[in-house]
């Protein structure tokens, strides 16, 4: 990717992220499968369900995504908080985030990618904290209208 492109993708993530706060309703909620409005009524119970057939459609392409059922999926990240939590667990989160989103690149047309990116974006917030790796997984698609999706 070239600097300027770079460059340019950042100054859109910090735009985007100035003044707003992750759970202001009156605004909306990021989402990739919901418009925004229609995201703030969904709880994370179904969107965990949505994500885990998203999960298991990519699991039947490569079989190094189940192992992210018992960390970025699992039961237990339902309680996460990503503004509340430890350093040291946002940094192994942010971890577990980039190898997801290596794996996960290549696939991003397909439903089951966009169902398992849908729970990262509303229980991780990657579209704020892991701007980079959720920019880049979708470069190489850029004339596409998911790409707009994803910049909004």
């Amino acid at each position: 990717m070239s600097t300027s492109l770079a460059t340019q993708l950042q100054q859109l993530a910090v735009k985007a992220n100035a003044g707003t706060r992750p759970d202001d309703i009156s605004q909306g909620r990021a989402s990739l499968l919901f418009s925004a409005q229609d995201a703030t009524g969904i709880n994370k119970e179904t969107i965990h369900q949505i994500a885990m057939t998203g999960l298991k459609e990519l699991s039947e392409i490569d079989k190094r995504f189940q192992d992210f059922e018992t960390t970025l999926f699992s039961v237990d990240s339902k309680k996460l908080e990503r503004t509340v939590i430890s350093s040291d667990v946002n940094t192994q989160i942010d971890s577990f985030i980039g190898e997801f989103m290596v794996l996960v690149a290549p696939h991003v047309m397909r439903n089951g990618a966009i169902k398992a990116l849908e729970w990262l974006i509303q229980r991780f917030g990657i579209h704020k904290f892991n701007f980079n790796n959720f920019i880049y997984a979708f470069v190489p698609f850029h004339e596409m209208k998911i790409f707009t999706r994803v910049l909004q």
